[in-house]
């Protein structure tokens, strides 16, 4: 992806042509490079040189280039990107202080939908070659129809706009909810977004349509498995509006791809209603296939000359500017209540990939995922050929029958894989949810904010780590509080309480140290020609143990009796040697 161009849900107030583009060119970024190293006494920033690297695909610095690859969250802004070599998958939502479009007099007049939970493919080269409008105005864009969104349909380009006219202003925020945003797991990654739809801005702006969604998206090897539910929307509005989930929009020219329904090309023109009672996939002429499962509210598919507005508005009444469009969105009614859906979308694929993957994905995920959860408060699927469990918590959930994870006291992401060889648990964690309070000088700030999880298993910490409490196991489950702080990830792992391997902490391997029984024996493993200092550590600080261990001993033994069940840390230090260990006491 070149790094000039970006989704649209990012754009702010100037939609496609020159607000979705940042000209920073290259002597630019190569003035901030000499900067930063000057800064750091340095020849160059090394990292914003790696950065150059990736980004220009040059081999200017003699650094390596950064991989910028994977899944990202940004704890300060409800968005999550996942990057591959040729493509990004934006994801995005508002929330009450963080707005998803701006709305201004002659600008982005049709912009309401431009982050209702967005998710966004774009490809390297120009914003054209993604099937975005090349002209700089619009022309030619349904504005209802942004990926991966879920909205309600105008008929009338005048309704879209704030008080129906070209001048009135409008910041899309959430009316109250503040869950958005994603949880990195390094090549993985979740994205969640709690939704309900504000039609007020100072006054009245647009004729309530009480929206409400809840949608999660989750990034496992190059592919997005999305999910919807709680899908409701009522209100006076026109009866031929219809709410749907919009899988993609793409405007197309010569040099587009075939647009493919089950392997058969569709050509245009062409409008269908495609049922749900079989498995469908699609593949956009861009080169982005979508997986429909059985069980979904039919999907509807268009293909050909359409006209729509430009993004000022100048030409509402009778719009100028056609495009040739290819797009699908699922239509779940009018003014529906409590529906549902769920979709896999895989980046840069073909024809080939796209029929192979379909057949490994039938009959409710098969060999590649399947969904334990999608209602109420919780949506959970299993990612099988990784092993790993995702969860959306939308608010308490307790008594889950699948997985380790039994009960959450409150909202947040979660990310689960068990190591089969070792036998320890692993997850991230991240709560979205800012939790903004009033604050006189910023008008308001984040508070933390608090989940318990109840786990199927006894299970001990395998190191402390900051926001993680454990609670002694007991009656063959363990409970974990995990605090959050403005957005951030917690990693952290379980073992087995019989599970007493000793670790080292750093690099060196002078001493060879065995947890037996209730014994720890600690051995050099050359002689040290120095006296050193054995010390033990709790978790809280607490000293333990001392003793000196002189030159030529041999071995020393710490007797482990009256040490209680946990982790503890273990530091040799001498004139030359500073050597720390830590292990899991279980008698």
């Amino acid at each position: 992806m070149h790094p000039c161009d970006y989704a649209n849900t990012l754009s702010g107030r100037n939609p496609f042509g020159s607000g979705i583009q940042v000209y920073f060119s290259k002597d630019l970024f190569e003035k901030l490079i000499l900067v930063g190293g000057d800064c750091m006494g340095k020849q160059m920033d090394e990292e914003l040189a790696g950065a150059y690297n990736y980004f220009f695909e040059s081999t200017k610095y003699s650094v390596p280039a950064k991989s910028y690859e994977g899944f990202h969250q940004f704890n300060y802004s409800p968005l999550g990107i996942y990057r591959r070599a040729n493509w990004v998958a934006t994801m995005r939502a508002p929330t009450t202080k963080f707005w998803g479009a701006e709305i201004y007099s002659n600008a982005n007049r049709f912009g309401r939908y431009q982050s209702h939970g967005t998710l966004e493919i774009t490809y390297k080269g120009s914003v054209a070659q993604s099937g975005y409008p090349g002209n700089g105005t619009g022309g030619g864009w349904d504005w209802n129809v942004v990926p991966g969104t879920t909205t309600v349909h105008y008929s009338s380009w005048q309704e879209m706009m704030p008080n129906k006219n070209l001048t009135d202003r409008f910041d899309q925020f959430t009316k109250t909810k503040n869950f958005s945003g994603a949880l990195s797991w390094g090549e993985y990654g979740v994205f969640a977004t709690d939704f309900d739809q504000i039609d007020t801005w100072g006054s009245q702006r647009f004729t309530a349509t009480n929206l409400v969604f809840r949608k999660s998206m989750y990034a496992f090897d190059n592919m997005i498995i999305s999910l919807g539910s709680g899908i409701s929307s009522s209100g006076t509005y026109d009866a031929s509006m219809i709410t749907a989930t919009n899988l993609f929009q793409q405007l197309t020219s010569s040099a587009s791809g075939k647009l493919l329904l089950n392997g058969t090309e569709i050509t245009m023109p062409h409008s269908s209603s495609v049922a749900s009672t079989q498995d469908n996939w699609l593949l956009s002429p861009q080169g982005t296939g979508y997986f429909i499962p059985q069980g979904n509210d039919a999907v509807e598919l268009r293909f050909g000359a359409q006209k729509s507005p430009v993004e000022s508005g100048a030409d509402y009444a009778s719009p100028a500017t056609t495009a040739n469009a290819a797009k699908a969105y699922i239509n779940h009614g009018v003014k529906p209540s409590g529906k549902s859906y769920a979709f896999v979308v895989i980046p840069g694929t073909n024809a080939t990939e796209m029929q192979t993957l379909s057949a490994q994905m039938a009959n409710g995920g098969g060999s590649i995922y399947q969904i334990h959860s999608q209602s109420g408060n919780l949506h959970a699927l299993t990612y099988k050929p990784k092993n790993i469990t995702a969860y959306t918590f939308y608010g308490a959930s307790f008594n889950q029958t699948f997985g380790i994870v039994k009960s959450s006291t409150a909202e947040h992401l979660l990310m689960h894989r068990p190591d089969v060889q070792t036998g320890r648990q692993y997850f991230a964690a991240s709560n979205p949810n800012l939790k903004p309070v009033a604050d006189t000088t910023y008008g308001w700030k984040s508070s933390s904010s608090q989940t318990t999880l109840t786990l199927y298993g006894e299970w001990l910490p395998v190191e402390a780590v900051p926001g993680v409490q454990f609670h002694a196991p007991a009656n063959g489950e363990t409970q974990i509080t995990l605090t959050f702080s403005e957005g951030e990830a917690i990693y952290f792992a379980l073992k087995r309480p019989d599970d007493t391997a000793v670790e080292k902490t750093e690099k060196s391997d002078l001493f060879k140290i065995i947890n037996h029984k209730n014994e720890l024996i600690i051995s050099p493993k050359s002689d040290l020609n120095e006296d050193t200092e054995i010390r033990i550590y709790s978790t809280s600080g607490q000293l333990m143990y001392q003793k000196k261990m002189l030159y030529f001993d041999n071995s020393l033994t710490v007797d482990l009796n009256n040490f209680t069940n946990g982790v503890y840390y273990g530091r040799i230090a001498g004139k030359n040697i500073n050597y720390n260990f830590k292990w899991i006491h279980s008698k």
